[in-house]
């Protein structure tokens, strides 16, 4: 059985970047991408009229409860901390891939996505392996990045 790959977007705070990526449709493998036991989902909604899916992110459920808390970043108004991975979701509620029309420089506009400063309240030097990660690296065969996006 070939692996099913979802198309999504990559949201690391600690580089204060936006990746497109594929990624396995498997939770497991999202918890390891997003360094985290368990994790939550918030409703985005239709990224443009017309859209027959919305977008979902889903980010680490007890990021508020780390100390100290993991760096943040805002979208759509909302301060979110750790990584977000972003997938689309369909009618029936299931996990999907983000359309390709959508790329990272428009997401991340419409999103009004930004990130803390966090190397003001937090030293660098205590996250080298988040800073250092690659994702094709840890997770190979489970996670690509989109290249040219």
């Amino acid at each position: 059985m070939k692996t099913k790959f979802l198309r999504g977007f990559f949201i690391d705070p600690f580089k204060a970047q936006v990746h497109a990526i594929e990624i396995v449709n498997e939770i497991h493998v999202w918890h390891q991408v997003l360094m985290c036991d368990c994790f939550t989902v918030c409703r985005l909604g239709a990224p443009y009229a017309g859209c027959k899916l919305d977008l979902d992110i889903w980010v680490d459920d007890n990021g508020l409860l780390r100390e100290p808390v993991w760096p943040r970043f805002k979208i759509r108004n909302g301060l979110l901390c750790g990584y977000g991975l972003v997938l689309a979701t369909n009618s029936s509620g299931e996990s999907v891939s983000v359309p390709e029309v959508i790329d990272v420089p428009s997401f991340a506009k419409l999103m009004a996505i930004s990130f803390e400063p966090y190397q003001i309240r937090l030293d660098p030097g205590d996250y080298i392996e988040q800073i250092t990660r690659s994702l094709e690296l840890e997770l190979p065969g489970l996670v690509r990045y989109c290249r040219g996006q």
